[in-house]
C-alpha cells in the first residue's frame, strides 16, 4: 500500500487548558519583549551601528515565538528553552523599570502553568 508505514500512528493528545493559558501568556510576554526591543533601538539616541543588534534581536524573538508554538504542541524541550530565555531576559532587564517587572511576572506565570503536575503528562513523549 502506498503511503503506509509500520510505525503506529500517534494519536493527537488534547491540549490541557492550562497549557493554552500558558501559551497565551508566553505570546503576550514575547509581544511585550519585542515592543521593548523596538523602543530601545528606535530612541533618538540610537545610532545606525545598532542595526545588526536590532536584527539579531528580532530573529531571536522569532525563534522564541517558534519555541512557544512548539511548547503548545507538547514539546518538553521547548518549554525548558522558554524558561531559560525568560530567566536570561529577566536578569538582563532587572533594572529597566515597570515594563521589566511586568514581563518578568508574565514569564513566571507562564512558566509555572506549563510545569504544573496536572499538565506534565501532556509533555511526555507519545511513544514512551
Amino acid at each position: 500500500m502506498a503511503g503506509s508505514t509500520d510505525r503506529p500512528r500517534r494519536r493527537a493528545r488534547p491540549r490541557p487548558q492550562l497549557v493554552t493559558v500558558s501559551f497565551a501568556l508566553w505570546l503576550v510576554w514575547i509581544a511585550a519583549c519585542v515592543i521593548a526591543t523596538v523602543l530601545q533601538f528606535t530612541t533618538p539616541t540610537a545610532d545606525l551601528g545598532a542595526l545588526p543588534a536590532f536584527l539579531v534581536a528580532l530573529v531571536v524573538w522569532g525563534l522564541v515565538t517558534w519555541a512557544a508554538f512548539r511548547m503548545a504542541a507538547g514539546s518538553s524541550t521547548a518549554r525548558i528553552v522558554l524558561v531559560v530565555i525568560a530567566v536570561f531576559r529577566a536578569v538582563v532587564s532587572l533594572t529597566s523599570g515597570d515594563l521589566a517587572i511586568a514581563t518578568i511576572a508574565l514569564s513566571i506565570a507562564a512558566a509555572v502553568l506549563c510545569f504544573l503536575p496536572s499538565v506534565r503528562p501532556y509533555f511526555r513523549r507519545a511513544d514512551a
